[in-house]
């Protein structure tokens, strides 16, 4: 039978396929469409026709508003007839109808069968349908009904498909809704948004999440390369040279920097290696337009504008800074300005230039120097020696300082005082502003502004020139008598402070390896070289607080209690300058606590009152080191209530107002030259007018060559140095310096490798070769009558290092615990009776609190350093013989017993061993330097023609023929 796909929609269009693919869509009425499909089923019927064929009938449904999709027969045998809507014949078809298995059996054969002569239809040439004989009713009759079953099914299937359709629709519906409404309620919280201060701050909100969804993008892309590289700098790397690359200000600035640091040759082969940088040619090029010459320099003054412009208001406030460098005194072409420089510029001076003066601004808060002007100093000229009394000296510093406030003031900084040392031009100056100090005057240490009107202009003495001074004036003078009233005040029972004191303590202390006072030495006492009076190490050895504490000690050893108000003086003055000289929070002077701040500020007042009264040597001379104490005292307590009250700062860092920074500046200068002349002094100051000098993160050495083969270094140079030059000089051949020199051949690089190889090897053998010297040399243990290799006062000092070792541990964030370090301090409740020293080093005072600083360690700990102080004694010349064996690790292995036998220290952290390691590494160090000290005296001592060379022989005999 012919199986029919029926599909019915709303208009009840058929589509009959057959193989000659003639597809009859009846556009008329309902009843063409039953005829047609009756006459179908009739012929479908025939005998002939229903054994071979099986036709597939598809009715399609389409939508109502498209009925008239026709397809024609491929051969154009029929035409539409518009009128009628049915199909005329053009031309007699071919008859063949396609016969195919409906259940896909692959051994049924498809066959064509002519059949039009054997199904009895007759065609109708007009109207273009079969007709069957009318002789068959029943064929008929069951063809219809069968006909009407298929319609009946098609329709319930239309029917279920509507039933979805409509759910479907009411579905789509109700969603339709809900979007409607999240849309309405979108759309009101927009207007609620755009409109009014609330929708401002969220648009305001959003573009900052905007920008820096902006920024983060930028910055992933620039992971690629390193999150430090400019846009410059990555461009730079994508590219082959420098031509028309535009560098920005950060990157000369970091060049300017390098080349600061590392010199030309060493700034050219970094940026060979590392093209990141600008060259050679850029940098001069970006700063030639700069003229550094006697003067004011307006160009830095731009500069200072320009920085100044988006600074804080706070990190504007600065003060100027003055200082003197020593010149070679010689007559040099400078390129750059274009003309011969080597006379005196500063009004009142002539002749050669030997001094360079430098004026800078630095800041206070946010700490920056800027050098504004220099001048070139000699000797004064007569006219000015003539008008002595007219002070014209004074005058003309007047009139320079002056200018530079008015012109700092102008590019937006904030002045407030000026810091120079004493000498006789700044006193000169002094002079012309009225700044005085002396016994009988009241103290003036300001003048007004001449920028700001009704605001005060402070001056101060260099706090380290000012140190310096009182040293070698104690020194001169050996004796200085304090007031009565403070004597009494603090319970002394003498009035005088004597140098002589001193210099007990040393002799008294010389027979000890271990001293309270250890930075005393003979050439630190009696000073008399120039440049050694200048030394600040010389006088802070003096001044110690350690000299102090070892001077009580000795006042109980000899019963002598003047040395008391020797130590008093010195303590007092080494808690003064720790407080002017601070450079971290710890001291500086707020108003978080008051009592602290009270304790400050009466500490300076004090200090102010004593040197005003106290007298100087026998006759009781009033010195210039006590004027400017007096001064320094009122200026720093004018500026302490300028900055907390009026500038309303949380605290002051007194170590601001010194001249570090100018001499920080000279070491700079001295770096590359020594004694520079007056062309390299405007050289150098000009290339650290772009940035605050820091110190360098590697140590420079600078070789200077001779003659092209000899190289003289100019700095120690240890044998870790000597490493990396050596490795350097094999990594990179020279150009030029050898016959074989190449630039295609390369050096081999693997170098390091194979000798680390070998390195291996080698220390596999010294490690046995330093076995055999540790077990051949065994530390024994001590006996009683060891301990009585010290006295009493090196026991003190032992005990004093013992807590320094513990300190130092905790310091450097060793892995230890709290149970450790509870362990090894002491829990008497009265002070271990060796503890003196450390008693004595409590700086409580500007603490307000009775906390103790110090750490006083537990007897068992002090048993075991003591011991290894002994050991260290009798068995460190051994040491001195080894060859291969670790002196460090060969005592620390040997005395680790001591920590076994009853020890109170926990074993979680490894603490024994971690406090012999560190207190060895000081031992040893400290030795070393004893051992150096007595070469160096021997080397002295040694006056004789056979230890001099052969040219000192020569010498001392052609001086000897001429006598």
């Amino acid at each position: 039978m012919l199986e029919c796909h029926l599909q019915v929609m709303s208009a009840g269009l058929w589509r009959y396929n057959f193989q000659n693919k003639v597809t009859a869509v009846p556009t008329g009425k309902v009843g063409a469409e039953l005829d047609a499909a009756d006459a179908l089923l009739a012929f479908s019927q025939q005998p002939s026709f229903s054994e071979a064929v099986e036709n597939k009938v598809q009715c399609l449904a389409f939508d109502q508003s498209f009925l008239g999709e026709i397809v024609s027969r491929e051969d154009g045998s029929f035409e539409l007839d518009e009128e009628s809507g049915f199909f005329k014949v053009v031309k007699q078809p071919e008859p063949l109808i396609s016969t195919s298995d409906p259940y896909n059996n692959p051994d049924v054969e498809i066959q064509f069968v002519a059949a039009w002569s054997d199904c009895g239809a007759v065609l109708d040439e007009v109207t273009g349908d079969f007709t069957f004989p009318s002789d068959s009713p029943d064929n008929l009759i069951s063809e219809e009904s069968n006909y009407v079953g298929q319609r009946n099914l098609a329709i319930n299937a239309v029917l279920d498909l509507v039933t979805k359709g409509q759910a479907e629709n009411e579905r789509m519906r109700k969603l339709l809704e809900e979007k409607d409404s999240t849309i309405s309620q979108l759309q009101s919280d927009i207007d609620f948004l755009g409109g009014g201060s609330f929708g401002e701050v969220y648009f305001l909100k959003y573009e900052a999440l905007r920008k820096e969804n902006t920024r983060l993008k930028e910055y992933i892309k620039r992971v690629d390369y390193s999150p430090w590289l400019s846009e410059t700098q990555m461009k730079r790397l994508k590219r082959f040279s420098n031509r028309n690359l535009k560098w920005e200000i950060q990157d000369i600035r970091d060049g300017l920097i390098l080349k600061m640091k590392c010199g030309s040759s060493g700034y050219m082969a970094f940026v060979q290696q590392f093209p990141f940088l600008p060259s050679l040619s850029v940098l001069k090029e970006t700063v030639q337009f700069i003229r550094f010459e006697s003067g004011l320099l307006d160009s830095v003054f731009d500069m200072i504008e320009t920085m100044l412009k988006d600074m804080p208001d706070a990190w504007r406030d600065c003060e100027l800074v003055l200082d003197e460098m020593a010149l070679k005194p010689e007559e040099r072409w400078c390129h750059t300005l274009g003309k011969m420089v080597r006379m005196a510029t500063l009004p009142t001076h002539t002749g050669l230039a030997k001094k360079g003066l430098v004026i800078l601004l630095a800041g206070i808060q946010k700490r920056w120097k800027m050098s504004v002007a220099v001048y070139l100093c000699s000797k004064k000229s007569q006219e000015a020696i003539r008008q002595k009394a007219s002070n014209v000296t004074g005058k003309a510093y007047g009139d320079i300082i002056d200018s530079v406030i008015v012109k700092a003031d102008k590019a937006g900084a904030n002045i407030v005082g000026i810091t120079s040392d004493m000498g006789a031009d700044n006193l000169a100056f002094w002079r012309h502003k009225g700044i005085t100090g002396g016994r009988s005057h009241q103290v003036i240490s300001s003048f007004s502004n001449p920028a700001k009107e009704g605001s005060k202009f402070f001056v101060l003495p260099d706090p380290v020139h000012l140190m310096k001074a009182i040293k070698y004036m104690l020194q001169s003078n050996v004796t200085i008598t304090l007031p009565e009233d403070i004597v009494e005040e603090e319970g002394l029972l003498s009035t005088i402070v004597n140098y002589k004191h001193i210099e007990d303590l040393y002799e008294y202390e010389s027979g000890n390896e271990l001293k309270v006072a250890f930075r005393l030495r003979e050439n630190n006492i009696h000073v008399d070289k120039h440049f050694k009076k200048m030394n600040v190490a010389t006088t802070k050895a003096v001044l110690c607080h350690r000299t102090g504490v070892g001077l009580n000690l000795l006042a109980d050893e000899n019963d002598d209690p003047s040395y008391r108000t020797t130590a008093w003086f010195i303590i007092y003055l080494n808690t003064f300058f720790q407080l002017v000289l601070c450079r971290h929070k710890g001291l500086a002077v707020s108003k978080f606590n008051e009592d602290v701040f009270n304790k400050a500020t009466s500490l300076i007042s004090r200090v102010s009152d004593i040197f005003h009264r106290m007298k100087v040597g026998t006759e009781g001379e009033y010195k210039p080191s006590q004027r400017g104490m007096r001064v320094l005292c009122s200026s720093l307590l004018g500026l302490i209530d300028h900055f907390l009250e009026k500038r309303n700062y949380q605290y002051l860092i007194l170590g601001r107002f010194t001249s570090d920074c100018i001499e920080n500046l000279f070491s700079c200068i001295r770096l590359c030259q020594a004694i520079p002349n007056a062309a390299s002094f405007y050289q150098c100051l000009k290339r650290s007018a772009y940035f605050n000098l820091s110190r360098s993160p590697f140590e420079i050495f600078k070789i200077r060559k001779r003659h092209r083969r000899v190289c003289r270094i100019e700095y120690h140079i240890s044998s870790r140095h000597l490493t990396v030059i050596t490795l350097a000089q094999y990594s990179e051949a020279v150009r030029g310096s050898n016959y074989d020199y190449d630039g295609d051949n390369e050096m081999p690089k693997d170098f390091l490798e194979s000798a680390r190889e070998r390195a291996c090897d080698r220390a596999l053998t010294k490690f046995y070769d330093s076995l055999d010297e540790m077990t051949q040399n065994p530390i024994r243990s001590l006996e009683d009558r060891d301990y009585l290799m010290l006295n009493f006062m090196q026991k003190v000092v032992v005990y004093d290092m013992a807590g320094s070792v513990i300190a130092a541990i905790i310091k450097a964030r060793a892995t230890v615990c709290e149970r450790c370090i509870d362990a090894t301090k002491w829990t008497g409740e009265t002070p271990h009776p060796f503890s003196v020293v450390t008693q004595a080093k409590e700086y409580t005072e500007l603490c307000s609190c009775e906390q103790k600083l110090q750490i006083y360690v537990s007897d068992f700990v002090f048993h075991a350093i003591l011991t290894a102080e002994i050991s260290f004694r009798l068995y460190r010349e051994k040491t001195r013989k080894f060859q291969h064996a670790d002196v460090l690790k060969y005592f620390v292995e040997n005395l680790m017993y001591i920590w076994t036998e009853s020890s109170s220290i926990p074993n979680c952290h490894d603490l024994g061993r971690k406090i012999l390691t560190t207190f060895f590494e000081g031992r040893l160090k400290e030795f070393t330097k004893v051992l150096r000290e007595h070469h160096n005296k021997e080397n002295r001592q040694r006056s004789t023609a056979v230890d001099r060379s052969s040219r000192s022989v020569d010498m001392h005999n052609m001086v000897d023929h001429l006598r």
